[in-house]
C-alpha cells in the first residue's frame, strides 16, 4: 500500500484542500497520515476524517513583533528533526505539502530523507514555505490566478459538500453573510457589528465570527455563531458575501455564483497575498473595499449596487479528480 503524508495549517485555507485531496485517497486504498501542530485545527479536521495525526513543532515568522524571529534558527532544526523522525517511522512514497509555516519542517525534513514532494499554492503569488520547497525539487500545483511559471495550474480542490445544500431564509429581507474564514475577522466583525442597526434595516445579517466573536448579542435579523463545518448551508442562505480575500474563501464564491464585497488583510499584517488575490477577481459580481477605506456608507452604496448587479451562473468544475489523477501518476512512475 503506497503511503502519502500531508502537511499544513495554520488556517483552512491550508488545512481545507489537504483533507479534501487526503479523503479521495483514502477512499481508494492509500494510507494517509497528517502532520501538523498538537491542540490544532488540522490535528482536529484530521481526526473528525479518520487521518492518522502527527504532532510536530513548528515555527512561525511573526509579522508583529519581527525581534521575535531571532529564535528561528535555533527553533527551526529542532523542529525539522521531529518531522523527520516521524518521516522515518512512516516511510512515506510522497509527501503533500499546503505552504504556510507548519508545513517549512516537513518540506526540509522530506528533503533530507529524498522524499518525493508535491505542494500546493492557493494564492496569487507563491509564499516562502512554497518557494523553499520548489528550490528543493517538489512538484508545484497552483490556482488558476497563480503568477508562478514554473508550476501547474489546477484550481484549488473544493469540498463536494459545498454544492449540495440549497437551504434558504424565508424572508422579505436579502440575507448578508459576514465570514472572516476560519479564524474569523476581528475588525470585519467589530464594523459590522457596530453599524447593524442601519444595515438590518433593509437586510438580515449572518456572521460567522470566529473565537473572538461576542455570541450574546441579539437583535432581530441577526444570527451570529463562531464557526460552523457546514458552509455550504450558509452560503447557500446569503444573497451578498462580505469575506476576507483569503484563496479557498474566494474560489468558494466563484464557484457558487456568490455576489461579494472583499475586504483583504492590509499589508500590515500580511505579505500582501490577499491584496493580490482580491485585485485578480474583482468584477461586477465582486467587489473590493480596503480596510482603510471601509466606511459604512460605502459598504452600504456596494451592498445596494451588488443588489442591481446579475447574478451569473457560470458551471464550476472541481479540480480535485485532475491533483489526485498527478499524484497517482507520480506515485506510480
Amino acid at each position: 500500500m503506497k503511503k502519502i503524508v500531508f502537511a499544513g495549517g495554520g488556517t483552512l485555507g491550508h488545512i481545507l484542500p489537504n483533507i479534501v485531496l487526503a479523503q479521495k485517497l483514502q477512499k481508494n486504498g492509500y494510507k494517509i497520515s497528517y502532520l501538523g501542530e498538537k491542540n490544532s485545527m488540522e490535528e482536529k479536521m484530521a481526526i473528525e476524517n479518520n487521518i492518522d495525526f502527527y504532532p510536530i513543532r513548528a515555527v512561525k515568522l511573526d509579522r508583529y513583533k519581527k525581534v521575535n524571529n531571532l529564535k528561528i534558527p535555533y527553533l527551526l532544526p529542532e523542529a525539522v528533526l521531529d518531522a523527520k523522525k516521524i518521516l522515518q517511522k512512516i516511510n512515506p512514497d510522497l509527501v503533500f505539502t499546503k505552504g504556510g509555516y507548519v508545513s517549512l519542517p516537513v518540506v526540509l525534513a522530506s528533503k533530507m530523507l529524498k522524499i518525493q514532494q508535491f505542494c500546493h499554492e492557493s494564492d496569487c503569488s507563491l509564499g516562502i514555505v512554497n518557494k523553499i520547497a520548489y528550490s528543493l525539487g517538489a512538484k508545484v500545483l497552483t490556482s488558476e490566478n497563480c503568477d508562478f511559471k514554473n508550476g501547474t495550474k489546477v484550481g484549488i480542490p473544493l469540498k463536494p459538500e459545498l454544492f449540495e445544500s440549497k437551504s434558504k431564509i424565508l424572508s422579505s429581507k436579502p440575507t448578508i453573510l459576514v465570514t472572516g474564514g476560519s479564524q474569523g475577522a476581528k475588525y470585519i466583525n467589530d464594523f459590522i457589528l457596530e453599524n447593524a442597526d442601519r444595515i438590518l434595516t433593509k437586510y438580515n445579517i449572518i456572521i460567522i465570527g470566529g473565537k473572538t466573536i461576542d455570541k450574546t448579542i441579539k437583535k432581530d435579523g441577526l444570527t451570529i455563531i463562531d464557526f460552523t463545518s457546514r458552509m455550504q448551508d450558509y452560503y447557500s442562505k446569503a444573497d451578498i458575501v462580505i469575506a476576507r480575500a483569503g484563496a479557498t474563501t474566494i474560489a468558494e464564491i466563484i464557484a457558487l455564483n456568490k455576489k461579494a464585497i472583499l475586504v483583504p488583510l492590509p499589508l500590515t499584517v500580511s505579505r500582501g497575498d490577499q491584496l493580490q488575490n482580491a485585485k485578480m477577481v474583482e468584477r461586477d459580481s465582486i467587489k473590493v473595499i480596503k480596510q482603510e477605506d471601509l466606511e459604512i456608507k460605502t459598504l452600504l452604496q456596494a451592498i445596494d449596487n451588488l443588489q442591481k448587479t446579475p447574478k451569473t451562473e457560470k458551471s464550476f468544475i472541481n479540480p480535485l479528480d485532475t491533483i489526485y489523477k498527478l499524484i497517482v501518476q507520480k506515485l506510480e512512475n
